[in-house]
């Protein structure tokens, strides 16, 4: 293989690479990220904070009026956006990990990491609580626009979702859980929505309309949506940092237990979502983003949610593990599912050329497109940010 098939290979892969290379510094030498972690200006952190705001100013000047009122008007996927992310995958994930637990002989009213040797209660807690959480606030965003998907039907699926979870999560935890004493507050979550996601979007719709910025951004399409990948996996970075000490912690096998789970919750939530866009039958950029938004869930939203459960729910430390570990595995598969996604525009529409006109000899097939990354105002590859 030459260097430039190697290089085309190491772009069109890069954020799974880098999101492999963040994952394991954070584990190996978790000073890094944890150093990067501390300066704050209030609840923010001052590190994730700009890399978030650099991912959706990058999406704000590659977003197109059109996408625009395509989301606007594609009411029906984002009304099953909503009813999957609040009501439908965590009944899914309750159901999932009620029935693993009841067969590994668990008893719910048990508390503690020695409950089960291999599935311990609080494990089983901590997969529940995921479950039940609205869509990422940033990460699902940017891989869906990243595998070509709609980013303003992204953009709304994630405001929506976080915003009526407010009021949903609590419903949800005390059915599966008889979890009575939360409470969420809605101001700091909106806060940071509108801080981390509106904000920088507005500024970057704005400078669109300025053809320095559309011929900088057409110019140099491949390093910035590099950038925005770095930035993207700078955040998995300073959170696995930060409980680099409470995985480790943790025995081979109920790590390699939790990373099973993990990935078999996110592959049961995509499958089902995939098969309901497939058969709805919604434009393919449409289904892109409904599929990774539906099947993702916020960490952060999580985290608060479980400072508030009483104690007798169980061991928070152990509660907060799976959570991370589930976090983390739909990044990993998820970057690498916007990889490969990213091509299938392109694929489409190559497969689809002009007939020849009769006695006109076939065109000769074109050569293939060079890969495409985030930051792309082309509709084809990882088109947006």
């Amino acid at each position: 293989m030459n260097k430039a098939k190697v290089k085309a290979t190491c772009i069109k892969h890069y954020l799974p690479l880098a999101l492999c290379f963040a994952v394991a510094v954070g584990l190996i030498i978790p000073d890094i990220g944890r150093n990067l972690a501390k300066p704050e200006i209030g609840d923010y952190g001052v590190v994730q904070t700009i890399c978030v705001f650099y991912i959706f100013l990058c999406q704000g000047m590659t977003l197109k009026t059109d996408d625009i009122k395509k989301a606007l008007s594609a009411y029906v996927p984002f009304s099953y956006g909503l009813v999957a992310i609040l009501l439908i995958t965590p009944w899914l994930g309750y159901g999932m990990f009620a029935l693993a637990y009841a067969i590994g002989g668990g008893k719910p009213e048990g508390s503690g990491i020695n409950d089960s040797d291999i599935f311990p209660y609080d494990f089983y807690i901590g997969f529940v609580l995921f479950a039940c959480m609205p869509t990422t606030l940033n990460s699902g965003v940017a891989l869906a626009a990243a595998a070509g998907g709609n980013f303003a039907i992204a953009l709304l699926i994630t405001v929506g979702s976080n915003v009526l979870g407010i009021f949903t999560i609590p419903l949800m935890l005390k059915a599966m859980l008889a979890a009575d004493n939360i409470e969420i507050d809605p101001l700091p979550m909106l806060a940071k929505l509108a801080v981390s996601i509106i904000i920088p979007c507005a500024i970057g719709k704005f400078l669109r309309r300025f053809k320095v910025v559309t011929d900088t951004l057409a110019k140099y399409k491949v390093p910035i949506g590099l950038s925005t990948h770095t930035a993207l996996v700078i955040i998995p970075n300073l959170k696995i940092s930060g409980s680099r000490d409470d995985i480790t912690s943790q025995s081979g096998v109920s790590l390699l237990v939790c990373v099973l789970f993990g990935l078999l919750l996110h592959s049961v939530f995509l499958v089902f979502n995939y098969t309901v866009a497939c058969a709805a039958r919604w434009p393919l950029d449409i289904r892109k983003s409904v599929v990774i938004m539906t099947s993702e869930k916020t960490l952060p939203v999580a985290m608060t949610v479980l400072a508030f459960f009483p104690t007798s729910v169980g061991d928070p430390g152990f509660i907060a593990i799976p959570c991370i570990i589930s976090h983390f595995s739909q990044l990993m598969m998820d970057s690498v599912l916007a990889s490969h996604w990213a091509d299938v525009k392109e694929t489409l529409k190559e497969e689809k050329p002009a007939e020849p006109a009769k006695g006109e000899e076939e065109a000769k097939p074109e050569a293939a497109p060079a890969p495409q990354t985030v930051g792309s105002e082309e509709a084809k590859g990882g088109g947006q940010v």
